[in-house]
């Protein structure tokens, strides 16, 4: 051994091979295990971001069904797909519903000529990739044999992600504040 140590000769090919392999072989396993944390860390970042989604758009269409005002029962069947209502954010009349284009909720308000604007309800950057989907609203009235309770709207969407499908689902109940 100590023979080999003081060889001036230089690296034999199957040292220098061995020692290709080996790199080769850390090589492949740092970039593999880099690519599982790097996608693990995505998919973490997106359940995050959909969990935001979810709860500010929930937040948002139950202030605008606390706050509002008249709303205009457009719920023939349970699970219908938007709301009118006299909004104190957006004005009379204001239809919340899902743009199906781009998965963004929005108001869309008709003048008295009936030309229409559409409004974002949530920022752009609030969807951060994400779209919500099958927004449903159902009216829950109330109590019919007391009188007593006020009418409720159960909200139900889903948050999607073109990259990984569907995110998560989310349900909430909002009561009309005034009515």
């Amino acid at each position: 051994m100590k023979q080999k140590l003081k060889n001036k000769r230089g690296v034999s090919i199957l040292e220098m091979l061995i020692a290709v392999l080996l790199l080769s072989l850390l090589t492949v396993g740092g970039v593999t295990a880099t690519s599982v944390v790097l996608a693990d860390y995505k998919r973490m970042g997106e359940a995050a971001n959909a969990e935001i989604l979810a709860s500010t758009a929930a937040e948002a269409i139950s202030n605008e069904i606390r706050l509002g005002r008249n709303i205009v029962d457009p719920l023939s069947s349970p699970g219908d797909n938007f709301l009118i209502l006299d909004s104190v954010f957006f004005g009379e009349k204001a239809e919340l519903k899902l743009d199906t284009a781009d998965g963004h909720l929005v108001a869309e308000i008709k003048d008295s000529a009936g030309a229409s604007t559409t409004k974002q309800v949530l920022s752009e950057d609030t969807y951060d990739g994400l779209q919500l989907r099958d927004l449903k609203f159902e009216k829950v009235p109330a109590d019919p044999v007391t009188g007593t309770g006020k009418t409720t709207y159960k909200i139900s969407f889903t948050v999607y992600s073109s990259i990984s499908g569907e995110l998560w689902k989310h349900s909430v109940s909002a009561a009309q504040m005034l009515e």
